[in-house]
C-alpha cells in the first residue's frame, strides 16, 4: 500500500448560455458557452501542473463532457463519461426561468429564498439525500481503485452541492453554506476515511494568465 493520499478534483462544468439566462437547465443538453470554455481552460491550466492525475471522469451531459474534454486534452488523459453524474432531477422545475421557478414553487406552498439552490423538501425533485447516496455510491470505489493517484470528476452544482452537504453533515435547512460557481474547483485529499477539503477556487479563471 502507499502512504500518499488520493487527491480528488471536482469540478463544476463551465457556464452555458442557459446559465447566463437564468434558466435551471437540469437536465437539458446545453452546450459550453464562450465565457464556460474560458473557465474550464482555466482548469485545465491548474490541472495540467499536477503530477498526480490518473483518471478523469465526467457526467455525460454535453455541457460536463465538453468541460472534461478541455481537461483531458490538457493532462492528457481519456474521458470516462457516467449517468451518475447526471445533474439533479429537479422534475417540474427543469427548464424554467428564475421568475417561474418562484412562482411555481410558491403555488406549490415552498419557500423562495434560494430557489435555485434550496430543494429540501420540495416535491417532484431529487433529494440531497439521494444526490449524496448516488455521488458516493460512485467515487469510493474510485478512490480505492486509484489509491495514492488524482482523480478528476466534473460534474454539476446540485451534485456537488449534495456531495458537500452529505459529507460535512450540514442540515439541508442551512441555507447558503456553499456557493458553487461555474467552473469552480475543489480539492479535496483522502484521509483514513474521510475526505478532507484542501482548496476552493470560485471561478477558476484565475488561473489564466491572460
Amino acid at each position: 500500500m502507499t502512504d500518499t493520499p488520493t487527491q480528488l478534483y471536482l469540478v463544476r462544468h463551465g457556464s452555458t448560455e442557459l446559465n447566463e439566462a437564468g434558466i435551471l437547465q437540469g437536465n437539458s443538453p446545453a452546450n459550453l458557452s464562450g465565457v464556460g470554455r474560458r473557465q474550464i481552460r482555466g482548469v485545465a491550466a491548474w490541472l495540467a501542473q499536477r503530477d498526480d492525475i490518473a483518471a478523469i471522469y465526467s457526467s455525460d451531459m454535453n455541457r460536463a463532457v465538453q468541460s472534461a474534454q478541455i481537461i483531458a486534452d490538457a493532462v492528457n488523459l481519456p474521458v470516462t463519461t457516467t449517468l451518475e453524474l447526471r445533474e439533479r432531477d429537479y422534475g417540474p422545475y427543469d427548464g424554467l426561468a428564475l421568475e417561474a421557478v418562484k412562482t411555481t414553487r410558491t403555488q406549490n406552498g415552498f419557500p423562495t429564498v434560494d430557489p435555485f439552490h434550496d430543494w429540501h423538501g420540495v416535491t417532484g425533485v431529487e433529494s440531497d439525500t439521494a444526490v449524496y447516496e448516488r455521488f458516493r455510491a460512485f467515487v469510493q470505489p474510485l478512490i480505492q481503485q486509484h489509491t495514492g493517484k488524482g482523480i478528476v470528476i466534473v460534474t454539476h452544482s446540485g451534485v456537488i452541492q449534495g456531495f458537500l452537504y452529505g459529507t460535512y453533515h450540514i442540515p439541508p435547512e442551512r441555507l447558503f453554506a456553499f456557493r458553487i460557481e461555474r467552473g469552480g474547483l475543489f480539492h479535496f485529499v483522502q484521509q483514513r476515511e474521510f475526505l478532507e477539503m484542501r482548496a476552493y477556487y470560485p471561478g477558476a479563471t484565475i488561473f489564466l494568465n491572460e
